[in-house]
């Protein structure tokens, strides 16, 4: 692979996550796990893993059941394989939420590594998505 294809499939692919983000803002959870592999998975602290398209989208649907809950995130760095096969990035978040235990508004700033993998078709789609907060989240408002 030269540097003309790595430097687009680098273009691609954070506008790929662009547009994942602009999903996220939108609260659309079938569009969020469209980004996924069939076999993709999910981490993320405090839960299960998500393995599978299916437990990604049954997730984020739950998570905006909660009408608090928001996601602001960026990528901030992409790598592409030699092969062109595989890629990461590397972003921060910001995420609102009604914590389930307190019923309080918190505030949870962290960061995320996704893998993409080049599928068939020539799309990528998210292979390992996981990301961590900085700090336990913050309480910004009090009961729900």
């Amino acid at each position: 692979m030269d540097s003309t294809d790595a430097n687009r499939d680098a273009v691609v692919l954070m506008e790929t996550d662009q547009a994942r983000m602009r999903a996220w803002a939108e609260k659309n959870a079938d569009k969020i796990a469209s980004f996924w592999a069939e076999d993709g998975c999910h981490f993320s602290p405090n839960m299960p893993a998500l393995n599978g398209r299916a437990a990604v989208l049954a997730a984020f649907k739950e998570f905006f059941a909660d009408p608090t809950f928001t996601v602001d995130a960026k990528a901030t760095a992409v790598e592409v394989s030699t092969a062109a096969d595989l890629a990461y990035l590397k972003g921060i978040y910001t995420a609102r939420y009604t914590d389930p235990s307190t019923k309080k508004l918190v505030l949870e700033k962290g960061k995320y590594l996704t893998v993409y993998k080049k599928q068939r078709d020539g799309a990528w789609r998210i292979v390992i998505n996981s990301d961590s907060s900085d700090a336990p989240p913050e309480i910004v408002f009090g009961s729900i």
